[in-house]
């Protein structure tokens, strides 16, 4: 853990759990564990995961991107 807290996972499990940047994942204490689940490309708006876009960064689905001007 470095100064701010912050915890690197390394590569190993970032591929065993096919995480990229800017995919959603939920961290969460049960006890002393730690418990992270990885949900992967999904909008940002609907949480969906059908016709995901990379729009800068950020995950959308065809149906919420088409709903911004």
């Amino acid at each position: 853990m470095d100064f701010n807290g912050r915890v690197l996972l390394p590569s190993k499990y970032r591929k065993i759990l096919s995480l990229h940047p800017n995919d959603l994942a939920e961290l969460r204490a049960e006890g002393q564990k730690v418990i992270l689940t990885a949900y992967g490309r999904r909008c940002r708006i609907c949480g969906g995961k059908e016709k995901i876009l990379d729009c800068s960064g950020f995950f959308l689905c065809e149906s919420c991107k088409a709903k911004i001007p």
